[in-house]
């Protein structure tokens, strides 16, 4: 499934949104739509839902059970679809500071805003959901939006993560040490980041508990975020999680080397996590 693009550094943004797939009962395809202006005048009443953690970390496959439920209007954001992102693995821009923060955070505020609103326009839907690994370091800025607002935070074994963004971006040895930087600083700058949450506002999920055992983990992410439904909306639930097992069960062997390079750039964004990056052979 692919991701819908967003770059919050677009002002226009609106107009640049991309089809992700045919609209169906739990997701909105997003685009242009010239007629609707009154979605400005939307209130968000309902907690808005966040989850976050590292791009190919496991939120993508946690948003796509969570978004069967019918609450939710839904739409998932990726980052590495981004020009500028591509441009700074390869060595034209420096990203990475405007990933952490925003040039400007009024603009990004209300773009993010804009996003929540015309999301629950063209689905209809009365709760906002929202993935968006770079969303990971924006806590205080989507906390100052929505003071109520929720987040999922998906971890994952780092080299799981690391070698499936190095391979699904075709990265050479410069981009991969690039994509360890970002790696490193958004760990750094999340636990900083999160303490702007209120603790009943946050649940962090390991994607490995998630692989072992999924409803059990989606049951917990709507009791600890007093989310409400859980039992009207478990068999779409049990549905949603029924379409991704296949991916739920993709191995993938890595290499010594690739182990070594990680190695050294994760001893400190290891602090938070509850892995030893030296025992992950």
């Amino acid at each position: 499934m692919n991701d819908v693009f967003f770059d919050p550094s677009q002002s226009d943004f609106l107009t640049d949104w991309t089809k992700k797939h045919e609209n169906t009962e739990s997701d909105i395809a997003l685009r242009n739509d010239s007629t609707a202006t009154e979605y400005e005048e939307i209130a968000i009443n309902e907690a808005p839902i966040f989850i976050i953690g590292f791009w190919q970390g496991g939120g993508e496959l946690i948003y796509d059970v969570i978004r069967h439920d019918s609450q939710f209007g839904s739409v998932s954001l990726n980052a590495t679809s981004d020009k500028n992102f591509t441009d700074f693995l390869s060595g034209k821009t420096d990203f990475l500071q405007e990933l952490i923060t925003p040039s400007d955070t009024s603009l990004w505020e209300a773009d993010c805003l804009r996003l929540a609103q015309k999301t629950m326009k063209l689905s209809g839907r009365k709760r906002f959901l929202c993935h968006n690994p770079g969303y990971m370091n924006r806590l205080e800025l989507i906390t100052d939006l929505f003071p109520d607002a929720k987040f999922v935070r998906v971890f994952r074994n780092p080299q799981s993560i690391l070698e499936r963004v190095e391979r699904n971006l075709n990265a050479d040895e410069n981009a991969k040490n690039r994509i360890l930087q970002v790696y490193d600083k958004m760990y750094s700058e999340y636990e900083a980041e999160k303490l702007f949450v209120l603790p009943e506002n946050l649940v962090e999920i390991p994607f490995e508990e998630f692989e072992v055992d999924s409803m059990n983990c989606i049951k917990r992410i709507y009791s600890k975020l007093e989310i409400p439904g859980f039992e009207r909306a478990e068999a779409a639930l049990e549905y949603g999680v029924s379409q991704i097992l296949p991916a739920l069960k993709e191995e993938q062997a890595y290499s010594d080397k690739a182990l070594e390079s990680i190695i050294s750039f994760l001893d400190n964004a290891q602090k938070s996590e509850r892995y030893d990056p030296h025992s992950l052979a």
